[in-house]
């Protein structure tokens, strides 16, 4: 009987923590969308020299430093999610062969959260259920929440995005596998 309680509070809390959870990061989201999402955005959109070699702006079509681009700069923030951490598009590459090494590691970067998950579910660690709870529910929405961050500092210039995401990178590959070697350990 005392066994079953323990069950049932578990899983009480359980629910009521993960509901938490999620509540917490509405409300982040909406806190950082309300005040600061646009101010982030126009420093961002300001930062980038229209003119510079690798600038983005004639490709997008924006118009620097005017209200019509900043508009169009922001429908371009979803796409900035990911190329803001890939840095070069491969077209970039074809016209400048030193963007290369930037598009092989930015994509080894985006995937390696994912490439390590699978190698964990093809190989499960001891308590895979609490290990596939901490990635999902810990490790991924950071994830997420960085490259959402990053996005509009990614769009408009490869090489800024490749400057600005090393300052947070370790968490895609260094997070996820001293993640999945504690759980390998046992621990």
């Amino acid at each position: 009987m005392v066994s079953l309680l323990k069950i049932k509070i578990k899983i009480k809390i359980k629910i009521q923590s993960q509901s938490f959870l999620v509540l917490l990061l509405v409300i982040g989201v909406s806190l950082v969308y309300l005040f600061v999402w646009d101010e982030l955005l126009w420093r961002a959109f300001a930062g980038i020299e229209a003119s510079a070699r690798a600038s983005r702006f004639e490709l997008f079509g924006i118009a620097p430093m005017s209200v019509d681009g900043f508009q169009a700069f922001k429908s371009y923030i979803p796409l900035g999610t990911l190329i803001g951490v890939v840095g070069p598009l491969p077209f970039e590459v074809f016209n400048r062969i030193e963007f290369l090494p930037f598009l092989i590691e930015g994509v080894l970067i985006l995937l390696f959260p994912l490439m390590i998950y699978g190698w964990a579910i093809k190989h499960p660690p001891p308590q895979i259920e609490v290990f596939n709870m901490m990635f999902w529910w810990c490790l991924m929405p950071a994830v997420i929440i960085l490259m959402v961050i990053h996005a509009p500092f990614g769009v408009l210039n490869p090489g800024s995005a490749v400057r600005w995401r090393t300052n947070f990178e370790q968490i895609f590959y260094l997070a996820p596998f001293l993640l999945l070697c504690r759980f390998k350990d046992g621990a």
